[in-house]
């Protein structure tokens, strides 16, 4: 068994390959379009939450109320289309009630700013600083920009993986980055 060096993502699997969620980290999910690439990063939340560690998650992707309800969908195995339908039983309803009240007394911190690198850096640093966040989900690389990469998406890629990579080691951040893309 492995010593956590970082916050534990809750699957042992992944803790034991990377340690926990280690600062200076900047870790990608990617995969094909609707092949659960949020759900998968808000499971992961949750599970850093629950465990104590303190998670920012980023959304560029969808609305606040939709990353909720996969959160209740994660947290209850309940299907995220009934409870975007309400489409539950007493039951159900129930249990998302409580799940709800659960997952709002968590360190997850939600913000669903403008696509601008550089606002969602300078929000990340807030964060930090505001929450001491320890892990950082960015939902999703392609929806960033940055200024003065007109007609060339590599190199503003690029740009912005480095400088998250450089701000998830150094700077002000000193957490660690899971990057969807």
């Amino acid at each position: 068994k492995f010593k956590l060096l970082g916050p534990s993502s809750g699957y042992t699997t992944i803790d034991d390959r990377l340690a926990g969620w280690q600062p200076s980290d900047l870790i990608y999910l990617a995969g094909r379009p609707a092949m659960g690439k949020t759900t998968m990063a808000l499971c992961l939340a949750y599970n850093t939450a629950k465990a104590g560690g303190k998670v920012g998650i980023i959304t560029l992707e969808m609305s606040p109320s939709q990353i909720e309800k996969k959160l209740f969908a994660a947290a209850t195995g309940i299907s995220y289309s009934d409870i975007s339908r309400g489409n539950l039983t007493d039951d159900q309803f129930r249990k998302v009630y409580k799940e709800a009240e659960e997952i709002g007394d968590l360190p997850l911190y939600l913000e669903n700013p403008p696509g601008n690198f550089e606002v969602i850096l300078d929000l990340m640093y807030s964060m930090k600083e505001s929450f001491g966040i320890e892990l950082f989900i960015i939902d999703y690389m392609q929806l960033m920009s940055k200024e003065g990469y007109q007609n060339n998406r590599n190199g503003e890629i690029g740009y912005m993986s480095r400088r998250l990579k450089e701000s998830a080691a150094k700077d002000r951040l000193d957490a660690c980055i899971l990057c969807l893309s």
